[in-house]
Parts: C-alpha cells; sequence; structure tokens
C-alpha cells in the first residue's frame, strides 16, 4: 500500500490519500498504514490534513474517520473530511 500527502501552502494543508492493493484490501491494513503515513509526515509537517472521499466508499469513510478526520462538507459525488493539526 502507500500513502500521499499532496501540500498546499496556500491553504496550509495537505490533502490524503491512500491506496491498497486489490488483494490487501478487507484485511485491516488501511487504518494503520495511514495512522503511521500520518504521524510520520505531521512530526515534519504541522498542518491540517484534507481528503476527497467518494460518497460510495465507506471503507474509506471509516478508515478516515477512525484516524480523526471529520466530515465537513459534500460536493456529489464526494465526501470532503478534514483533520485538524492539533488533533491527536
Amino acid at each position: 500500500g502507500m500513502s500521499r500527502f499532496d501540500i498546499n501552502t496556500e491553504k496550509n494543508n495537505a490533502e490524503v490519500s491512500i491506496n491498497l492493493n486489490p488483494a490487501a484490501r478487507g484485511k485491516g491494513y488501511a487504518i494503520p498504514l495511514l495512522r503511521l503515513s500520518i504521524e510520520l509526515f505531521t512530526a515534519q509537517h504541522p498542518i491540517t490534513l484534507t481528503a476527497t472521499i467518494h460518497e460510495a466508499n465507506s471503507a474509506s469513510q471509516r478508515c478516515f474517520a477512525r484516524c480523526g478526520f471529520q466530515q465537513t462538507n459534500s460536493a456529489s459525488p464526494f465526501l470532503l473530511y478534514q483533520r485538524p493539526f492539533n488533533q491527536t
């Protein structure tokens, strides 16, 4: 799997995305991958994180929610999530 952080210096945030090999999905790897990635990234970049998740992707919604993201908006067919930097 992999995680990606696209930094937006104008907004002082980073858009987060993760992707797992289809053979690894549903095995509990996504949350630990995302948590560790956030920990490593925010140690060097103390900024708010955002995520754009397709409204049909309930697994990603749960994963990001369990990692401290909250839905802030929607722009159908996508849901917008945010995790402030100061969140643990």
